[in-house]
Parts: structure tokens; C-alpha cells; sequence
């Protein structure tokens, strides 16, 4: 069978700008680069097909080509969705600091790095001089003896959330601001996220006795305290029942 030099030549060259481009994708591929060199000199030595040889070879090189192609689209996508991801996640943080910006900061002492933490006191200051007294004074009148009220207790723990004394510190910030002073940054991150697990649970206590005595949603108490749930994303945070 008469060979076809020029087909043969053509596709030679083909078959080496084919590995240029897959070795340029990736130096994995050098080794197999390399390889063909090495088989193609040993088919012409044996007097093989070299045709046949090169045809099988060109499409094994632009399949590994088409293959490495959809890897690289594929390594490009996920990176797209992880950067999206990492986008959305920082949109949503850049939401979060600018909704609790807007309420009052508690001033606490030491080097406190838990802005959103001295927020949220703020805003339960907010609550105790602008709203608990009017919630107060709606359940006096469903339940004129003080110590039924079902406000009584839940009472007695807001105010270890109130600030009192010179320095205005709440009694259940004591420990947190005792752990910033000595530097203890671990521990303060203990007691503040301890902290406001238990703030969440008094809110959610009082939104939930406010239902059942059929106080208004639409009172400005009961908006306020159900934004500052929302908005410190303390919503779903509740005491077990039972």
C-alpha cells in the first residue's frame, strides 16, 4: 500500500500542535507529550501503519484535549460559584451590620471587638426605658395581682440586662467585661455568645406571652422588640418546652 507522505506529514504536525496545546493546559501531560515521540519512531522502525498509527493518535490527543477543555470549564464554574458564594455570604453580612448600625451602642469598658453584642444591649436599653413599662402596665390590668403575672419572672431577668450603678454595666455583662479587661478574648467570646442566647430567649418569651394575651402586634413595644429579633437574627433561638 502505497504511503500517502503528505497526509502522514500533515497529520504529524498536527498530532505535535495538539500536545503543544495539551501540555500548554497542563504539564501533566509533558510525560505523554514525550511518549508519542517515542512510539511513532518505533512504529516507523517496525514498519507498522504509520496511517493507521497517527489517525488513532491525532483523535486519542484531541480527545484528552476536549476532556482537559471541559475540566478547566468545569474547575471555572465551580470557582464562580464559590466566589458568588463568598459575594452573597458578604452581601449578607454587610446587611446584617448595616440593620443593627441603627440601634444605640452600650459602652462597655475594655477592648471589646462584639459591636453587635454592645447593639444589642443598647437596643434592650431602648426597650426598658421606651416600651417594658407600657407591656407592664397592659398585663397589671389582666392580672392585678403582681406575683400572677406571667411577666413577673421573665421581669426579674430583664433587668439583669439593664444597666445600673457608675459604670452603667449590665449585672449580666459582668463577666464579659471582666474577661476583656485581663485579655481573656476566648472567654469573653464565651460568655457573650452565652449572653445573647439568653436574650433571645427572654424576647421570644415576652413576644410569645404578648400572643397569648392578645396584645397588639401592631403596638410599637411589640414591633420594636420583634425587629430587634429579626434584625440580631435571634428569632429562631428559643427555649426548649417541656
Amino acid at each position: 500500500m502505497k504511503v500517502d507522505k503528505a497526509q502522514i506529514k500533515d497529520l504529524v504536525e498536527k498530532i505535535r500542535n495538539s500536545y503543544l496545546e495539551l501540555v500548554g493546559m497542563s504539564a501533566k501531560f509533558s510525560a505523554v507529550s514525550a511518549a508519542f515521540e517515542d512510539r511513532y519512531r518505533s512504529t516507523i522502525v517496525n514498519k507498522l501503519d504509520e496511517l493507521s498509527f497517527l489517525s488513532e493518535e491525532y483523535n486519542y490527543v484531541r480527545t484528552m484535549i476536549a476532556k482537559e477543555k471541559m475540566s478547566e470549564e468545569e474547575r471555572e464554574q465551580k470557582r464562580l460559584e464559590a466566589a458568588q458564594s463568598s459575594s452573597a455570604v458578604e452581601a449578607e453580612l454587610n446587611r446584617y451590620a448595616q440593620r443593627i448600625e441603627s440601634y444605640p451602642e452600650l459602652k462597655l469598658p475594655g477592648n471589646g471587638s462584639h459591636s453587635e453584642l454592645s447593639r444589642l444591649f443598647g437596643a434592650l436599653s431602648v426597650i426598658d426605658q421606651q416600651y417594658w413599662g407600657n407591656i407592664e402596665r397592659y398585663l397589671r390590668e389582666r392580672y392585678p395581682v403582681r406575683a400572677k403575672s406571667p411577666m413577673e419572672a421573665l421581669g426579674n431577668q430583664f433587668m439583669r440586662f439593664i444597666g445600673s450603678g457608675s459604670n452603667n454595666i449590665p449585672p449580666a455583662l459582668t463577666y464579659y467585661c471582666d474577661a476583656l479587661e485581663r485579655g481573656d478574648l476566648n472567654k469573653a467570646d464565651d460568655i457573650a455568645f452565652a449572653v445573647t442566647k439568653d436574650v433571645a430567649f427572654l424576647l421570644n418569651e415576652v413576644l410569645t406571652i404578648l400572643d397569648k394575651e392578645g396584645y397588639s402586634k401592631e403596638n410599637v413595644a411589640y414591633v420594636y422588640i420583634s425587629n430587634v429579633l429579626t434584625d440580631f437574627r435571634l428569632t429562631e433561638i428559643k427555649r426548649r418546652q417541656g
